[in-house]
């Protein structure tokens, strides 16, 4: 057998202080090393959605700007001043506020029998003006170029197949006009196409059109226009650590193939003003890189950091849908090269392993400053211990140190030999004694179905030796025992266990009654010792006949109740009955009783019939019968507590244990 090395304290303070800082330095560098992914994971989430909030905010005051010109012009044309399409007054009117907004390319002005006009704005300041009625002049369209003052331009008749009426912008904005009605605000009415090309420039954009009632009844529908390559400009200015990227894109992210990207992520090429607007409605699959690796597959939507291999390299991203209403299942992306991430974590390897040699040398020479100091004192703590385990609670010094913690030591171990000294004057077996008894008490499962068991306990001042068991046993029955053993203390209750002990093994050869109740008065007479007596009862309950069979062990009569409350006793009354049988004599009277629906059983201890009030008379049978009779539950338990109440009521008298054990039979209605 492996014993163990006793060692001194200063080998002791020396070998575990350095390991424990060995181990602690290992730890660490293991927890170094496997929580740098989940620092990644943490910082690229982070840095992530910070991006993608940032850039829901900054694409709002992208857009934003659109829906309040939208307001403006709506409160203007609601008055019709431009029903008839007035080309120079629309053009001061809508030039400066086409110049104020660069993210607009051009805007539309049109009524429901398909007359528009159009502005346009061009690089270096030119401007395209528009107006066509395909209904009265089909097939041509009033042009108008110019720079500077739009009065001096001139005005061209041109060819021109077009119609208003057909365009996504118009059709969207008269269809939720009609749906939502003039009460809707103006932002609510707002339609936001698709991404679509422009008729005039052929370029992808998306437009936001509105449907706006005039005063003289008629019904106008105003659009203004939104490059992609704008958008795309825009999102390729936002940028995560060196080479992060952000993008915006339509679709379903679980479908690549039906991904169009309307915000590009800086991507090789994208300065060309050309080669931007080819790229822009374009899939993840055909622009390449990082974003096609990213949604190559079902990828989470949750707006979570996640991570994916590009190039041979690892990189982090993330996806979430954005609140902008400019288009449907629209979304925002985030991604960044781990190696960004690890560059901001700081090695801290090299510092855990060389700071871990350091502290070791430092613990190795402090242990050994420590032992010395304090081993006499920690020695006379060690001599004071030793006295408390001899029960030495003679008066001992305190031991002195400038340590706190010693000190307390040492003035706990005085405040325990205090405390031992008077605990040990107190009687300790009376609590021993009422805890064995309560762990003795049978728990009220026992009962098989239609039945119910309850009981209880309550121990005297100077315990007793009453005990009270219920076993189940296989074939069908119930075993009851209520004993009382003569004597007190903890004597007593070891013995109540010894006999519960002794009647259970007893049980395991399915004696008859008769002589299980003799094999029991042979062991108190062998077992328990001279001088021990027994009293009680001894039954026996057949469940599927609902016969009781009892042995009289010269307890307390037993009380019947049927099912209409009348309460009977079977049994002997007598006083300080002892029970002293030869062995193979049978113990007392034997008696049957059939347990109708509705009745039942209890058994009491003599410290319930002599349980006396302050006049001195005695609760008796007399006392048990009133408490029971007529009681309209027939539960075990209402009939036990309700005992329990009328002593409550009744004495105050504790030098007697109180044990009452009661079976119950349902009645009839309670089956059902």
């Amino acid at each position: 057998m492996f014993k163990r090395r006793v060692v001194t304290l200063r080998t002791s303070l020396l070998l575990n202080l350095c390991a424990g800082v060995l181990l602690l330095g290992l730890a660490l560098m293991a927890i170094s090393v496997t929580s740098t992914n989940e620092a990644v994971e943490t910082l690229s989430g982070a840095l992530t959605s910070r991006v993608m909030a940032l850039v829901e905010a900054k694409l709002e005051g992208f857009f934003d700007p659109v829906l309040v010109a939208l307001e403006m012009v709506a409160e203007r044309v609601d008055d019709g001043v431009f029903e008839h399409l007035p080309i120079d007054a629309m053009d001061r009117f809508y030039a400066p506020i086409l110049a104020s907004l660069p993210q607009l390319s051009s805007l539309m002005h049109a009524y429901v029998d398909g007359r528009e006009y159009m502005l346009l704005s061009r690089a270096d300041d030119a401007w395209l003006s528009r107006v066509t009625d395909p209904a009265g002049k089909p097939g041509v369209a009033l042009m108008r170029r110019w720079q500077g003052p739009p009065t001096d331009a001139v005005m061209t008749q041109e060819e021109l197949v077009y119609d208003a009426r057909t365009r996504p912008w118009f059709q969207g904005a008269q269809t939720r006009g009609q749906a939502l009605g003039e009460a809707a605000g103006v932002r609510e009415r707002t339609f936001w196409t698709p991404p679509y090309r422009f008729f005039t420039t052929q370029e992808p954009g998306i437009s936001a059109s509105l449907a706006v009632p005039t005063r003289d009844g008629a019904l106008a529908l105003l659009g203004f226009d939104i490059l992609l390559s704008d958008i795309s400009r825009f999102t390729m200015d936002l940028v995560v650590g060196q080479r992060g990227k952000v993008f915006v894109m339509r679709g379903d992210p679980s479908d690549p193939g039906e991904i169009a990207l309307i915000g590009l992520p800086d991507h090789p090429g994208s300065d060309d003003p050309e080669a931007l607007a080819r790229m822009v409605l374009s899939t993840p699959s055909e622009l390449g890189g990082p974003v096609a690796d990213l949604l190559s597959g079902p990828f989470p939507t949750d707006g979570v950091a996640r991570a994916f291999e590009s190039g041979g390299e690892r990189w982090w991203g993330a996806l979430q849908p954005s609140g902008l209403r400019v288009s449907e299942n629209v979304w925002i992306g985030a991604l960044i090269p781990e190696s960004e991430l690890l560059a901001d974590l700081p090695d801290v390897r090299t510092w855990i392993a060389l700071g871990t040699s350091l502290v070791v040398l430092g613990a190795f020479l402090r242990a050994r400053r420590l032992a010395r100091l304090y081993g006499g004192q920690l020695a006379g703590l060690a001599h004071q211990g030793e006295r408390l385990e001899r029960l030495d609670f003679q008066g001992q010094p305190t031991t002195e140190s400038s340590i706190l913690e010693i000190r307390q030591l040492g003035s706990t171990l005085e405040s325990m030999r205090e405390s031992l000294a008077r605990f040990s004057a107190e009687r300790e077996d009376l609590r021993v004694a009422r805890s064995l008894r309560q762990m003795t008490l049978p728990g009220q499962d026992v009962a098989p179905p239609g039945w119910s068991l309850a009981c209880w306990h309550d121990p005297a001042a100077e315990v007793e030796g009453e005990l009270l068991d219920v076993v189940a046993a296989p074939e069908g029955c119930l075993h009851l025992l209520l004993a009382d053993l003569s004597g007190g203390g903890v004597r007593a209750a070891v013995d109540g266990v010894a006999l519960r002990a002794a009647f259970r093994a007893l049980l395991g050869g399915a004696p008859a009654l008769e002589q299980l109740a003799t094999r029991l008065t042979h062991v108190v007479a062998r077992d328990l010792g001279a001088g021990t007596s027994l009293k009680g009862w001894l039954a026996r309950v057949d469940v599927s006949t609902a016969t009781l069979t009892a042995v009289d062990l010269g307890g307390e009569p037993f009380a019947l109740l049927d099912a209409s409350g009348g309460v009977q006793f079977r049994g002997e009354r007598g006083d300080d009955r002892a029970l002293d049988v030869p062995p193979g004599t049978a113990p007392g009277p034997l008696l049957r009783v059939q347990l109708a629906p509705g009745a039942a059983v209890v058994f009491v201890s003599d410290g319930v019939t002599r349980a006396l009030d302050e006049s001195l008379r005695r609760f008796g049978l007399d006392g048990v019968a009133a408490a029971l009779r007529g009681m309209d539950t027939r539960g075990a338990t209402a009939l036990a507590e309700s005992l329990r109440a009328a002593l409550a009521d009744f004495d105050c008298d504790t030098e007697r244990d109180r044990s009452v054990l009661v079976l119950a039979r349902a009645d009839d209605a309670a089956r059902d």
